[in-house]
């Protein structure tokens, strides 16, 4: 009997140590999913920083901005190339956002502030010109129409 006994105890503590360290288990990856999820709010954060600082570092560029919202006829080829490529660069990193969004593992305030600062853009005409020449069939038109209701928001 005491060989039964010290079997059950045994037992009992081996099944307590098996939840205590699933519970550990399961705490490890909670966080370590809020450490990755912090780190990639963090990695869009600065991606959006240095695309948007492109507006105030780089003088060129920021000719391009002025000709599109003051004169549009003065675009040149090589200006067009650039906005192109700048709105190319911010579509793609606010798909990231949105797709990131709707999983969960970014706010909905990121997303909105960005779509809105891209949305102010696009509430120009000649700006318009250049965002409806990327390729929109490369992202879904929920997408486009989650961007395009933050116009005029």
């Amino acid at each position: 009997m005491n060989i039964d006994k010290i079997n059950t105890t045994l037992a009992l503590t081996a099944n307590v140590g098996i939840l205590i360290g699933l519970f550990v288990v399961v705490l490890e990856l909670r966080q370590n999913q809020a450490s990755l999820d912090a780190s990639i709010q963090l990695t869009l954060s600065a991606a959006y920083q240095e695309i948007s600082s492109q507006a105030v570092e780089n003088g060129d560029f920021a000719e391009v901005l002025e000709k599109v919202f003051v004169r549009p006829d003065d675009l040149d080829t090589v200006d067009s190339i650039r906005l192109t490529n700048w709105t190319q660069e911010y579509i793609v990193l606010l798909f990231a956002t949105y797709e990131l969004r709707n999983k969960g593992v970014v706010s909905e305030e990121l997303w909105v502030h960005n779509a809105r600062y891209f949305a102010w853009f696009l509430e120009d005409p000649s700006y318009r010109q250049h965002y409806n020449q990327f390729n929109r069939d490369i992202f879904p038109e929920e997408f486009f129409m989650a961007l395009e209701s933050h116009i005029s928001d």
